[in-house]
């Protein structure tokens, strides 16, 4: 084992880089991150089948995956994530077990909407008549008319689109696209 490799044996990321000591350049053989076992192998895949959330699934599919040593690069191949972002999803995992899994951005507990239901209903109306200038109704027009009633100066084309989604309820994406 030559001094480099003892000096640094064990500091690797999951990448290869030597994370306690940050020499630029420096890397090691490993280029595999571990996990450590909060579940097996095959309940990582059992998790991985069996999520309703697509984003988790991905995870969890990222997890089993690593747990099989496939390495890094041929995961991120596979999964169409980053080399970072699937380090960062090992490292959450390591840290928190199942539960670092799961998305961490969670909204508010009573959160205000942004309209009131009275407004809400003037929206779903709206909505409903055909615009006299251009007859349709898109995210951008709803978010300028949620701008307008509730006097905000600006209103994200998201929230538009969302809005143009709770009024039309019932009618799908695609229907909402091709209109």
């Amino acid at each position: 084992m030559s001094h480099k490799q003892s000096k640094h044996l064990g500091c690797e990321d999951p990448f290869g880089t030597c994370l306690p000591c940050q020499e630029k350049g420096h890397r090691h053989d490993m280029k595999q991150t571990t996990l450590i076992a909060h579940l097996s192998s095959t309940e990582l895949f059992r998790r991985y089948r069996n999520c309703k959330n697509v984003q988790e699934a991905r995870r969890w599919h990222i997890l089993w995956l690593i747990s099989t040593h496939m390495p890094v690069t041929t995961v991120a191949a596979t999964t169409g994530m980053s080399r970072t972002w699937i380090w960062h999803i090992c490292t959450r995992y390591n840290a928190m077990g199942p539960a670092g899994v799961r998305r961490q951005q969670t909204r508010k507990a009573g959160a205000q909407s942004l309209l009131s239901t009275a407004q809400f209903r003037q929206l779903q109306h709206a909505v409903a008549q055909p615009l006299p200038n251009s007859g349709r109704w898109t995210s951008q027009k709803v978010a300028a008319w949620i701008a307008q009633t509730t006097n905000r100066p600006h209103v994200a084309t998201r929230t538009g689109w969302v809005y143009l989604c709770k009024c039309k309820e019932g009618t799908t994406t695609t229907t909402l696209l091709s209109q």
